[in-house]
């Protein structure tokens, strides 16, 4: 049995860094900073940032038999990051196109229909965590695909963690409300609460969750930190200072440092500050996954700034 298994998105991210979208084009031509392709999707950022931290991390994921897919299965691997599970088809492989601003900040440019490899039915891993990468994202598109799986994951022993994108259709709360209720953790973003309750006080986006019955809601804040609660504590984490030169992905690192750190058996306080150092970390360099390098450099940057 794994510590963690990553269920989610698959894909190559195509990353331009440095373009002046707001100025025209000369002739058919534009200058940019940096082009780089990278493997990305939240369930390979988490799997690949975990297994840096030296956690036993697996991955299922829906890739083509394609040349994207090939690149990713071939960086999975150089990551040691388990390949038996990839759910493998002859559908094509989802790639992003990422526009990254001077200031790190991040924007997608993806098909409106999702990519045939992604959309696979998971199985149920047997791990201590099984982390879902987002939901209302592919292959968890709706409330019956989130409770389906979500339930199965409860049945099996599993401490259930999900993050979400509310990139596609929403839906109320309370059609998501049977899914939620088997999660132990949920980290959605300030902007992600929000839509989801329609709520602009963290506190009330709070209660609206927890009442959902999730266990634990941790709602990243961006340069502020984050917000966690349980029904009977609530707290402000601070973010770790760092120099921010992509933020695609922190997101991802934030939580694959709470899980880890949540292994050792540390508290709610203690996790998020671990998981703020990864993030911080990975917004430091360009890329989605592979930004932290070790254990040894979260570590080194919380006795840093102590």
């Amino acid at each position: 049995m794994r510590d963690v298994m990553c269920v989610g998105i698959g894909c190559l991210d195509v990353l331009v860094r440095g373009a002046d979208l707001s100025a025209p084009f000369q002739g058919e031509a534009k200058n940019c900073d940096r082009v780089a392709l990278e493997m990305g999707g939240d369930a390979v950022n988490q799997a690949v940032t975990l297994r840096r931290l030296g956690v036993d991390a697996g991955l299922i994921t829906g890739l083509g038999r394609d040349e994207a897919g090939t690149l990713i299965l071939e960086g999975l691997r150089q990551e040691k990051v388990p390949t038996g599970d990839l759910v493998l088809s002859g559908g094509r492989t989802r790639i992003n196109v990422i526009l990254i601003d001077s200031d790190g900040q991040r924007h997608f440019l993806h098909e409106g229909a999702p990519a045939s490899a992604s959309l696979f039915a998971p199985p149920v891993p047997q791990a201590k965590i099984i982390s879902i990468g987002s939901l209302l994202a592919p292959p968890f598109l709706t409330p019956e695909a989130i409770e389906d799986f979500t339930a199965r994951c409860r049945e099996s022993g599993a401490l259930v963690c999900a993050d979400v994108m509310c990139n596609g259709p929403l839906y109320p709360l309370e059609r998501l409300r049977g899914g939620l209720s088997h999660l132990d953790y949920f980290f959605p973003n300030q902007e992600e609460a929000a839509l989801l309750t329609g709520k602009k006080d963290l506190d009330a986006m709070v209660d609206d969750l927890l009442a959902c019955g999730i266990g634990h809601v941790v709602i990243k804040t961006g340069r502020s930190g984050c917000y966690a609660a349980t029904p009977s504590e609530r707290m402000a984490v601070p973010a770790v200072p760092a120099r921010v030169l992509d933020t695609t992905g922190a997101g991802d690192n934030f939580l694959s440092g709470f899980l880890c750190a949540l292994l050792e058996g540390r508290g709610l306080y203690d996790c998020c500050r671990f998981a703020a150092a990864t993030a911080a970390l990975a917004i430091s360099q360009v890329g989605a996954s592979g930004a932290v390098g070790s254990r040894e450099e979260v570590d080194a940057l919380l006795r840093k700034i102590s």
